[in-house]
């Protein structure tokens, strides 16, 4: 579990903890909680 990742994006997303996360997700990560949030 990296502690950069928010617990609710780690429960959300099961995949960001298997695989590791291009820079790409950065950006991808904020949009998502946003639309999950």
């Amino acid at each position: 579990m990296p502690p950069r990742l928010h617990p609710r994006l780690v429960r959300l997303s099961p995949l960001t903890l298997a695989s590791p996360q291009p820079p790409q997700s950065k950006e991808s990560e904020p949009s998502a909680a946003c639309r999950l949030s």
